[in-house]
């Protein structure tokens, strides 16, 4: 796809955005340091630093959300909402993720 993108838009600047950092908000003593977990054993953050690899591999700018944006098991109440796992941006969130994009392409 990256690939695809490039000799469509070769003069385009192209962003790759890893997964944010997720966690379920109702699950009993939940203790999801690195974010939810599938059933390879494999977290929303593992998914964003797997993008974020290719891209370096194919000279595009990426940046794994939670872990650019400071989000963690800490804050992440304030920087996305519970849509049954927090895991898409609120306002604030959004606000957060303009900065680091900016700092990348400015």
């Amino acid at each position: 796809m990256l690939q695809k993108m490039m000799a469509r838009v070769p003069n385009a600047t192209i962003i790759c955005m890893g997964a944010t950092y997720g966690v379920y908000p109702n699950r009993t003593g939940f203790d999801d340091s690195t974010g939810i977990y599938n059933n390879l054993g494999l977290s929303t953050l593992d998914y964003g630093r797997a993008l974020a690899d290719m891209c370096r591999l194919n000279g595009f700018e990426s940046f794994v959300v939670g872990e650019e944006c400071g989000w963690n098991i800490n804050n992440i109440r304030a920087f996305v909402n519970n849509d049954g796992a927090y895991l898409h941006p609120n306002a604030t969130g959004g606000a957060r993720m303009a900065e680091v994009i900016n700092r990348k392409i400015g």
